[in-house]
Order: structure tokens, then C-alpha cells, then sequence
């Protein structure tokens, strides 16, 4: 534009006007911001790849990078534009802020001054300094000087000569309103009289142009408290982590993992995924060889029945077991779940147990070809030397005494294996080879209450009285590490991917316990791999990991597993409120849930019905119900059986006998049957270990006053695992607040009772060996025959949660 009207029809070519003949006209507040943050994320993309590449060196090869030269990874380029577009973002947004908040200003100021400029600084550097992870004070002081001097330089003409300034403002803004062709009165930078009333600016852009202010004023406030989601964790963990000691072994252990590859999408400080994993494995791999230190990778079985990513193909683990494989273990084993069905036990045989070969130990299981001949599942003991220090390792995986397993496999007792012969003379072989430590792996607890793992102990230490001794556990779900003897622990890593267990071990040196043996239990975050690896955001990626990454998102859409069905309202758990809680889950399904399922053709209206609370896997989150939501909650594929005609007082009494505490704690024949199995993993184990007397006391809460607790309260940390074991607790690697768990019952049940004499016990086909001992305890005999279990359904339990989300949607 070259001419201009002003207060005459005489056309003047500036810069011989002054500020002072240009009046104001409101601001397109939306284009200035748009334009600002657009060149904000230009120049903010390549300011964070030159920062990159100074400290990458990735455009010094001369070779093109379709060819990458030695040293640069498609890992690293993507990196580079990884920081490239955060960096983008942030400048953008803040240019964005900056705009925004100075054309504000000057629309509900109605003046174009250089404090407007100092307001739009101010909001747009807090942003930046909060963006960086900075504390209150730098964003404060930083913005206000900042801001200061900007406002001071605008002042003064702007970025340019007085008359390069004119000429901006000339071509940013008509002096004229070319809606009606009016020339407007003019005023001066910081000139008051001449300014339009409000009354003008609220009729011009309408009666809720107050809400220009209330914009301005959150921007501020958000600007101040946000914090940045992508400081590197390194430097600014979410939460206190206490530090990994490094010993001349160690050890990453993970277990009963049930397909949680993708991670936990609910709860922050799980939500690390497999590919994050097998980078943080290969970063402490890393580590150890440049210590010259020695690291294995150790996993204890159950690795499906839990998540749609495992569960949601036929047979389960189509997908989750080839993801599961990418990460290099050193010593693998099998859990009960994979061999509840023969099409698991195949497929663990053909691709896991054929992938990792001799590392694939099972000691006391065997695999039944289509021959009929029973082999080793895996290999019977693995014998190695660690390529760091040259330790001797003699290796032993095994299972519980687990007792429904399919009709591939056969699961030998431990009682039974330590007597075999092939066993007995291995132990005495190995009295001629050097040993310098056993590694005991296996799908079975490592509680001191769990008679297995304490009799293969004693044997080992007939044949090994001094050799170091380290056991790892599994399958009862919880952190655990125990004291067998001064050369002996045990160590146990949680369940479904939200732990890592780290062990270490020191071979000379040490004259204690504590200085001997080191153990945490790493939450399964980002944060964590990050602070433990010595990683930044930048650096903590591997190609194998991001390239998993990819693979896992891409199978849960194909698997739909995102799918929404529902919405829940709140969140319903298993035992952080009390079992009658109304935010109880199993308090839920009693009274909500399993009333609705369908009544069979020849079963009467009068029913109970009973569910073992171990049916229920985890809690329920508000949100969105997904296609993998039924997979988290309730992953059984069970049948609904039911016994017909009961008398009514003798049905009542099913669930009284099968939550009887007492005689679950006595345990005291093999001939009966083990109530504990109805319980949830964690909640049995807690039980065996810390009695079932009242309320369960909250986890790591056992020696510690209510008002430490408090103040470990006031500390603003989030809930979590406090672990309470045989080296005290402060084994969790992140500090939390203690959770506190309530006793559930064995059973939950529902009642739909009219006034007839006789119910209908309506349960899930798993329990009914417990159902019949109940009837049978009740009436001091044999079952009767009328009391026989007739089919009543296959409708799942998170099928009837489905239903009830989709269809009436009030959860």
C-alpha cells in the first residue's frame, strides 16, 4: 500500500507522518497470532536441530544421508527431528503467546504501545522458562527483565530506525476504518486523552469482549504453574529415585508380564512399553561391559491371560509372544499359563523355547511330542560363563507343583525332581566343575511360607554348602526379596510389567549382607529407565526399541484393541476401598453386573451367583471402554455351570465356607482343597504372609509410626508400592506414598432370591471342584446326586460388562 487517508483527502507517502497522526484500529488478533507462531516454529525447528547437530556431529560425513556414514543412525536422525519438533512447538506456541496476548492488550486497551509489548513478553518468555522445566522464581525474574527490555526497545522505535518504525506500524494496520471509509481520530503512544470509551470496543466486537480480559489472565496463570512435558527425566525426575548399586553380577528380572507389553495406559508410572524396555536392557548391558561387570537378563514365565495384546487372538499369544522375544534374555522359563491349553504349550515350545535355546531352562517340566515322548521343556539346567568376569553359572528353571496342565506337558513336584535320578547325578557332576553361583529361576514364590522353594534349598545346600545361591521368583504377583542364608537371597519382580527387579552381587569384598547383595524394584516408566540408564529424552532411544515401539501400536489397531464400546464414570477398585465400598469392583459386579446374566431354559428365577474374586485380573478406570479394557479386567474364557434346586438355607451357606480365613491360613492336608487359589495372586500372598486378622495393614506400613506416615504424606509424592521385605524398605527405586489394600473375600456372590425353599448356585466352571467340596463340608457326606453341576452359560464376565456399559452406560 503506498497511500493513505488521514484526517484530509491529501495522500501522504510516509515516513514524514508521526506516530501521533495514526489512530488506532482493533486487531485481527486470530492472523497476528497464526503469522507470529509460524515463524516461531520455523525458526524454533532449525534452532533445535543446529542444537543437535553441535552435539551429534550429524551433518560432518560427507557421504549423503540416504547412505548414513559410519556412526550415524536412522535412530539419530530421527532423534534430531524428534528434538527439532519440540523445539518447533515450543518457540511456535510461545511466539503464538506472545502475539496473543499484545493484541489483546491493544484491542482492550484500544492503543498500540510498547506496553502492550511488554505484556505479550512477559506472557510468552514465563511460557518458554516453564517449557524448559524452570522454577517459579527464574520464570518470574526472567520474564520480567525479558519483557522489560523488549518493552524498552519498541519505546524506542522498535527493532530499527524511528522512521523503520513508523513505517511498520504504517503497513501493519490501516489508519482508517475500511469497513466504512471513516478516518479516525489519532493518539499517541502513551497519550490517555483521545482514547475511544470501552463502550466503543465492546460494541465493535460485541458484548462479550470481557472475555479478551479473562483470556489474558489465564494465559498468565498457565504460563506460571505448567511444567514441561519433556524435560529430560535425568534432570528432573517426577519423582525421588534412589540409585541402582553396580556389583560384579547383576541381574534385570522381570515376570508374570501377561501381555502388558504396550504398558499402562492409566497409571503414569507404568507406562513404559516393551520397546522402552529393550532399550533400557541394552543401555545397563552397555553399562556393565564398560564397568567390566557382568549383566543377565532374567524372566520367570506368565506371559499371557491379561491384555487384549495377548489375549485377543486365537490361541492367545498369536501376537504379544513374538514381541515379547525381541527382548535378549539370558535365562527364560515357563509360568502355569502356559500350560493350562495345549495350543499354549505348543506355542511356547515352537517359538520361545526354539528362539532362545539352551537358554530356555525347565528343569521340571516336560513337553510331549505327537509321538508320545516326553522331553525336556528347554533344556534341564544351563552351565555358562559370563563373558565380562569369567563367573561360572550353573542355571535351574523351575515351576511350582502345578497340577492341571494339559495333555502336552507334564509338571514334575520339586519334592519329586530333587530324588530323580538324571538330577542326583547332575548335583554330584558338578561337584568337579567349578561353580562360582546357582541361579535358581522359576515361576513359583520366593516368600519363606512356600515349602517348595525352602526344600530345593536345603538339597542344593547338601550337595553346594557354601556357593552362592540366588533364586528368582514368580506368580503370586507381588515384590518380594527374602533371606535364605548368608550366601543365599531371593528376589521377586511383580507382575504385569510394573516392575523391573534388579539384583546385585558382589564376590569379594564384602563381609555383610547389605554390602553383598543390592536389590530395587524399578517402576516401569520412562523415568526410571532414563534416571537408571544415565539417559536423556534425546538419547534414551535405541532403533530396536523405537522400531517395537511402532510394531506394538500398529498390532493394537489392527487388533482394534482401541476401540471404544462405553464409558465408564469412575473408578472402580479391587481392594483399594473396602469389598462394600460402592467403588469396590467386586461390589459392582454383585449388585450391578452378574444379575444380568441370562437365565438358562431350565433353571428357575431364585439363583445365587458366585464368582472366585480371583476371576477379576485388575481395577476398571474411568474413561473410555475399550476392546482391551475386557481383556484387563476379566481375560477368563470360562463357562458358567450351575447346580440346580439347592435348599435355600444350605446355599446360603456356600459362600460363609468358602471365605472361611481360619481354615484357608491352616492349610493343613494335600487331600484338601487349597482355598488361597480362589484369591487373586497378591491378595493370597499377602494373606500367607501377613495373616488374614482384620484389615490388611497398608503395604510397608508394618514399622513405621502414623505420624511418619502423614509426613511422608505432606511430601506430595504419588501412590505406589512401598515394599516391606527381608532387607527392610527401601528397595522400590521411586519414593511413593503406601497404598492401602483392604481384605477381599475368596468369593463374591449375587442374590436374586424370591420365597422358594430351593436356589439355583449359579458359578464359573473353575471353581466348581470348590463349589462341590462346600456342598460336601455342609452336609458332613457325599455330594448327593441331585446336587450334580448341569451347563448354565457361556456369557464371560467381561462380556456381561460389556453389555451393561454398551446398553445402559450408568457404570
Amino acid at each position: 500500500m503506498s497511500e493513505f487517508k488521514l484526517r484530509s483527502d491529501e495522500a501522504i507517502t510516509p515516513p514524514t507522518w508521526t506516530l501521533r497522526d495514526i489512530q488506532y484500529l482493533p486487531r485481527d488478533t486470530a492472523t497476528d497470532t497464526l503469522e507470529t507462531a509460524k515463524y516461531g516454529l520455523i525458526l524454533g525447528s532449525l534452532a533445535g536441530y543446529a542444537k543437535y547437530n553441535s552435539r551429534n556431529n550429524l551433518t560432518s560425513a560427507k557421504a549423503p544421508l540416504v547412505f548414513l556414514p559410519k556412526g550415524i543412525t536412522a535412530k539419530l536422525l530421527f532423534d534430531a527431528l524428534l528434538v527439532s519438533a519440540r523445539s518447533g512447538f515450543t518457540v511456535g506456541v510461545g511466539a503464538g503467546i506472545f502475539q496473543f496476548t499484545k493484541s489483546v492488550s491493544s484491542n482492550l486497551r484500544e492503543k498500540d504501545d510498547s506496553r502492550n509489548t511488554f505484556y505479550g513478553a512477559m506472557s510468552g518468555i514465563a511460557f518458554g522458562a516453564a517449557a524448559a522445566g524452570k522454577g517459579p522464581a527464574f520464570i518470574v525474574s526472567t520474564s520480567l527483565l525479558c519483557a522489560s527490555a523488549a518493552a524498552f526497545v519498541d519505546w524506542t522505535g522498535g527493532w530499527g530506525t524511528p522512521e523503520a518504525s513508523i513505517k511498520r506500524d504504517l503497513f501493519a494496520m490501516q489508519p482508517y476504518d475500511a469497513r466504512t471509509d471513516e478516518v479516525k481520530e489519532t493518539q499517541g503512544r502513551w497519550e490517555v486523552v483521545g482514547r475511544k470509551p470501552f463502550s466503543a470496543a465492546q460494541e465493535y466486537f460485541g458484548k462479550d469482549s470481557i472475555l479478551f480480559r479473562v483470556s489474558v489472565l489465564l494465559v498468565t496463570i498457565v504460563c506460571y504453574f505448567s511444567k514441561s512435558p519433556t524435560a529430560p527425566a535425568t534432570e528432573a525426575p517426577l519423582h525421588p529415585l534412589r540409585p541402582l548399586r553396580w556389583g560384579h553380577l547383576n541381574f534385570l528380572h522381570t515376570t508374570d508380564t501377561h501381555g502388558w507389553y504396550a504398558g499402562h495406559f492409566n497409571q503414569k508410572q507404568y507406562s513404559a512399553n516393551w520397546g522402552d524396555f529393550v532399550s533400557f536392557a541394552l543401555h545397563m548391558r552397555s553399562h556393565a561391559d564398560a564397568a567390566r561387570s557382568d549383566l543377565l537378563l532374567i524372566d520367570t514365565g506368565d506371559k499371557h491371560d491379561g491384555n487384549g495384546l495377548s489375549d485377543a487372538t486365537a490361541p492367545n499369544g498369536l501376537i504379544s509372544t513374538p514381541i515379547f522375544i525381541k527382548q535378549d534374555y539370558d535365562l527364560i522359563t515357563l509360568g502355569n499359563h502356559e500350560l493350562y491349553l495345549a495350543e499354549s504349550s505348543i506355542q511356547e515350545y515352537e517359538q520361545v523355547a526354539s528362539h532362545f535355546g539352551d537358554r530356555y531352562v525347565g528343569t521340571n517340566v516336560d513337553f510331549i511330542m505327537e509321538n508320545g515322548t516326553a522331553v525336556p521343556f528347554g533344556s534341564r539346567y544351563r552351565y555358562f560363563q559370563t563373558p565380562n568376569r569369567g563367573l561360572n553359572v550353573l542355571a535351574l528353571g523351575v515351576l511350582f507343583d502345578f497340577n492341571r496342565f494339559n495333555e502336552r506337558t507334564v509338571v514334575h513336584p520339586i519334592s519329586e525332581l530333587v530324588q530323580q535320578e538324571w538330577f542326583v547325578q547332575s548335583m554330584l557332576d558338578f561337584l568337579h566343575e567349578p561353580v562360582d553361583v546357582i541361579v535358581v529361576f522359576g515361576h513359583i514364590p520366593v516368600s519363606h511360607d512356600w515349602w517348595e522353594l525352602t526344600l530345593l534349598h536345603g538339597e542344593l545346600r547338601k550337595y553346594f554348602p557354601d556357593t552362592k545361591i540366588q533364586y528368582f521368583g514368580g506368580h503370586s504377583h507381588i515384590r518380594d526379596f527374602s533371606v535364605f542364608d548368608d550366601n543365599s537371597t531371593a528376589l521377586q519382580a511383580g507382575r504385569f510389567c510394573e516392575t523391573v527387579g534388579w539384583l546385585s552381587v558382589n564376590f569379594t569384598g564384602e563381609n555383610d549382607l547389605k554390602g553383598t547383595y543390592d536389590r530395587k524394584y524399578i517402576d516401569f516408566n520412562l523415568n526410571s529407565f532414563m534416571f537408571h540408564s544415565k539417559k536423556t529424552l534425546e538419547t534414551f532411544h535405541t532403533r530396536t526399541g523405537l522400531e517395537l515401539t511402532t510394531h506394538i501400536a500398529q498390532k493394537r489397531r489392527d487388533l482394534g484393541l482401541e476401540t471404544v464400546l462405553g464409558q465408564v464414570h469412575r473408578n472402580y477398585f479391587m481392594d483399594y476401598v473396602p469389598f462394600s465400598h460402592p467403588r469396590n469392583i467386586y461390589h459392582m459386579l454383585s449388585t450391578t453386573i452378574l444379575p444380568t446374566l441370562k437365565v438358562s431354559s431350565d433353571a428357575s428365577h431364585s439363583r445365587i451367583i458366585i464368582i472366585n474374586t480371583g476371576s477379576v485380573r485388575y481395577d476398571l478406570y474411568k474413561g473410555p471402554y475399550t476392546k482391551d479394557t475386557n481383556f484387563i479386567v476379566s481375560p477368563f474364557k470360562n463357562n458358567w455351570n450351575y447346580i440346580p434346586q439347592v435348599p435355600r438355607s444350605l446355599a446360603l451357606k456356600i459362600e460363609e465356607k468358602l471365605n472361611n480365613q481360619s481354615y484357608i491360613l491352616s492349610r493343613a492336608t494335600a487331600k484338601e482343597v487349597d482355598l488361597l487359589r480362589l484369591l487373586p495372586p497378591h491378595k493370597s500372598s499377602r494373606l500367607m504372609k501377613e495373616g488374614a486378622n482384620g484389615r490388611i495393614t497398608p503395604d510397608g506400613l508394618n514399622d513405621i509410626t502414623e505420624q511418619q506416615y502423614l509426613a511422608i504424606a505432606h511430601q506430595k509424592l504419588s501412590k505406589g508400592y512401598v515394599t516391606h521385605d527381608d532387607f527392610g524398605e527401601d528397595g522400590d527405586d521411586t519414593i511413593h506414598i503406601p497404598r492401602i489394600e483392604f481384605p477381599i473375600p475368596n468369593v463374591a456372590v449375587a442374590k436374586q432370591l424370591s420365597g422358594d425353599d430351593t436356589v439355583d448356585v449359579v458359578f464359573y466352571d473353575f471353581i466348581q471342584p470348590y463349589i462341590l467340596w462346600a456342598l460336601a463340608e455342609l452336609t458332613v457326606g457325599q455330594v448327593k446326586k441331585d446336587f450334580l453341576p448341569h451347563f448354565y452359560g457361556n456369557e464371560t464376565i467381561s462380556g456381561l460388562l460389556q453389555a451393561y456399559v454398551q446398553n445402559v452406560g450408568d457404570l
